[in-house]
């Protein structure tokens, strides 16, 4: 007679708390094992009732412990019922018997449903922690994007005990998994798109598309590179450029620094190129200098006196403010531009800038208007903080 297989199903839940959900869980069991597999499943208590990392740490030693005791017992394989896989390499050292985690498998099968997947979770809580699992399980390039729904465990729990608690819940699911329309027919009918099921996959594609998540996962690894190439791409979304040429700056990627120069051309990227220049090494600092000096464009201007400051602070680096001052009261400059030359000039502590900003202080006294113009209150603000930044009574003791 052959041996039984003897499974050990570990779960983060107690059956006083969440007793609806495992009954559920048993009976699917019951369900599906076939002849000659016996199981049981195994509670955790205190359960995970919050969303939490501390919680996860937790109920990641709780399943070390379940490991070890149902190599014990002569279990064959231990499977985690627990989305979030806490602890699964620790517990998988912990004992010979194979073990599987429920993200783990979860995401590997649905690998073979489709080239590309999302992953919806229970609370924005877990977003990083999934992002976390898929880089573990190397699954980069095949989950575009992480979202979640705004519930609690009991939200959940309740669903499983409550028709009403259920019809409350589904919706958000709905929403974060759905396309805009809700007859995929219908849908490509109304848009002459031929095949329905081919319209609904395309339109899905597209809301995908719309996540950052690989974005920030090339960023996360370092490697420009690849964003490099997805910033010249034609097809490229204007948003995503926008996001891409932010991380980039963010990553104080010397490779990108022709790239980001090439972009303060076109109009809809300069902004935000000039920003990134900022987070650069000192080599963005002519470049930015150029900008605020000859630009014709005010948010352009402002976007580099911002990153004037930004370098200047990092490297600490005094050579950005004889610029600056050059420009905090210059005929004509625009009242944003000014303002944020005005901060930044308070970023970089130098005694040369102090009679400065006294001066343009008590320019701006001399305004009054009613009610008070909001580009000029935004303005004595900066005013005032940088006084108070670079005149202090020990530069002068």
């Amino acid at each position: 007679m052959a041996e039984q297989i003897k499974i050990w199903f570990q779960g983060a839940t107690d059956r006083v708390h969440m007793a609806p959900y495992i009954n559920k869980v048993e009976a699917h069991l019951k369900a599906i094992l076939e002849p000659g597999v016996t199981y049981t499943f195994n509670t955790t208590s205190p359960p995970a009732t919050t969303t939490h990392a501390l919680t996860e740490y937790r109920i990641g030693a709780a399943f070390v412990r379940g490991a070890v005791e149902a190599e014990r017992q002569g279990f064959h394989a231990m499977a985690i019922t627990h989305f979030q896989d806490a602890a699964l390499a620790e517990v998988k050292s912990a004992t010979q018997i194979p073990v599987l985690g429920l993200g783990e498998t979860t995401l590997f099968h649905a690998c073979t449903l489709g080239r590309k997947l999302g992953l919806v979770t229970i609370n924005p809580t877990f977003i990083p922690w999934h992002e976390d699992q898929v880089i573990r399980y190397g699954l980069q390039q095949r989950v575009v994007g992480v979202r979640a729904v705004e519930a609690t465990v009991a939200d959940f729990i309740n669903a499983f005990a409550d028709q009403k608690a259920f019809d409350a819940l589904y919706p958000k699911w709905e929403k974060e998994v759905r396309t805009d329309f809700e007859d995929a027919a219908a849908a490509a009918t109304s848009a002459h798109a031929g095949d329905p099921g081919s319209y609904a996959m395309a339109k899905l594609r597209e809301k995908l598309e719309q996540y950052d998540f690989p974005v920030l996962l090339a960023a996360e690894w370092g490697h420009p590179e690849r964003l490099l190439k997805l910033l010249d791409a034609a097809d490229t979304p204007q948003v995503r450029k926008i996001k891409i040429i932010s991380l980039l700056g963010e990553m104080q990627a010397d490779e990108a620094l022709p790239t980001l120069k090439a972009a303060l051309k076109d109009k809809n990227l300069s902004q935000e190129a000039a920003v990134a220049l900022g987070s650069m090494g000192k080599e963005g600092i002519p470049i930015l200098v150029d900008i605020l000096k000859h630009s014709k464009q005010p948010e352009l201007q402002a976007a580099a006196a911002k990153g004037l400051g930004d370098l200047g602070n990092t490297h600490n680096d005094s050579s950005v403010v004889p610029p600056l001052l050059e420009m905090l009261d210059a005929p004509g400059i625009d009242i944003t531009v000014q303002t944020e030359v005005a901060w930044a000039l308070g970023r970089v502590p130098d005694r040369r800038s102090v009679q400065p900003l006294f001066d343009l202080d008590k320019k701006l006294q001399k305004i009054r208007n009613d009610p008070p113009d909001p580009k000029i209150k935004k303005l004595k603000e900066a005013v005032f903080w940088s006084i108070k930044q670079v005149y202090t009574e020990d530069q002068y003791s």
